[in-house]
């Protein structure tokens, strides 16, 4: 017996798809009858198969299930149908000692070069073989690629113990069960591996159009002085050429995005800041300052420039970004309109939040100041 449906024109079973897509309920919903749908017959499996492969889900855990799905990945006859990958990152029951213990004492007593070699196998012990393997080879495994998502659980960054009894103390911390917002940053392999992270290394090809980075609740990403975030962004002149769209979201300013913006000033058209933060500096040329990284930006005459937002936030209670915005109605300095009125009708100017020089980032909640995470040493400004 044949079925009557297969007798319709392919165009007629396209319409059936986008049918499903636009009277079910939620995405999941609509993937999940056109999956069932797929799986009828050998002829819609063929038909589906582009929206039924369309995402694929990597993890770097050795559960059974990961090593399934590497195994599928590797036989895979689907791959060119992917167009979105998305990285799960998981370090639960990740050690790096036979003990489950890092003792920075241990490291104190050792030679440079066995230091490296033991931090670059810290970092690497983090992803198997065959996931590293995908992740720096992009293309090789998924020739259509367009989006790549990177998740990694702030819950688990560290989930064993640290025995430090020479940490800046005479009397020496004994910290038992240490968590993500503590002090990562003491731990050399953890600012080795954040800018592995990102992989922006990999992202270096004409077709990367558009680029988004949200640090999570917990801070800042990029914040100087900070023991649980890198000083700097893994970014490079080399990478996405083409790139049009940045988004920013509490990023904190340093010198490598300002060169970034320079060094494409002719290919970025919508720039965004929101909650973003700069150093405060009585120094001109001090990277880090808003007046900085406009000056690099403009110096590089940017000629492709549509739009460009800067949004800050005052903090909310409960400890959270999203706050209430700046307004706009604040007293301004005599300066400040004086330069308003002497320029022409476009001149603009913003509310920026930043930190002072030589005060240290400590980690508590978004929300004990205007900016957050800075202490009482925080200034709001106004940058023309």
């Amino acid at each position: 017996m044949t079925c009557p449906l297969l007798d319709l024109p392919v165009e007629l079973h396209l319409v059936l798809v986008d049918t499903i897509k636009e009277t079910s309920s939620t995405e999941s919903e609509a993937r999940r009858d056109i999956i069932s749908l797929s799986s009828t017959c050998p002829y819609f499996r063929s038909l589906l198969s582009p929206i039924v492969f369309d995402r694929f889900t990597l993890r770097n855990d050795d559960s059974a299930q990961s090593v399934t799905t590497l195994a599928a990945l590797r036989a895979n006859e689907h791959n060119e149908h992917i167009k979105h990958l998305r990285f799960e990152g998981s370090m639960r029951g990740f050690t790096v000692a036979e003990n489950g213990g890092y003792r920075i004492r241990d490291r104190m007593r050792m030679w440079p070069e066995d230091l490296h070699t033991l931090e670059i196998k810290e970092v690497e012990a983090y992803f198997s073989g065959g996931v590293y393997d995908v992740l720096s080879n992009l293309h090789r495994w998924f020739p259509n690629l367009d989006a790549v998502s990177i998740h990694f659980d702030v819950e688990d960054y560290w989930h064993f113990h640290l025995d430090v009894t020479e940490y800046n103390s005479s009397d020496g911390i004994l910290l038992e069960d240490l968590q993500h917002a503590k002090i990562e940053e003491q731990v050399n392999p953890y600012r080795r591996l954040m800018p592995k992270l990102l992989f922006f290394d990999h992202l270096n090809t004409p077709t990367t159009t558009s680029l988004s980075i949200s640090a999570s609740d917990d801070g800042p990403l990029g914040a100087p002085d900070s023991y649980n975030f890198p000083k700097t962004l893994p970014l490079a002149a080399t990478h996405m050429s083409a790139l049009k769209i940045l988004h920013l979201d509490g990023i904190v300013l340093c010198a490598e995005l300002r060169d970034f913006l320079a060094t494409h000033a002719t290919s970025l058209a919508d720039i965004a800041f929101v909650s973003c933060f700069g150093r405060y500096s009585g120094l001109a040329n001090t990277p880090s300052t808003w007046a900085a990284l406009f000056e690099g930006f403009a110096s590089a005459s940017p000629t492709a420039l549509r739009r460009i937002e800067v949004k800050s936030h005052l903090s909310s209670h409960d400890g959270h970004r999203g706050g209430g915005r700046i307004p706009l109605n604040l007293d301004l300095s005599d300066q400040t309109e004086a330069w308003l009125k002497a320029g022409p009708s476009t001149r603009r100017c913003f509310y920026y939040e930043a930190c002072w020089d030589n005060e240290r980032v400590y980690v508590s909640e978004w929300g004990s100041k205007c900016g957050g995470l800075f202490g009482k040493k925080t200034r709001r400004g106004m940058m023309h």
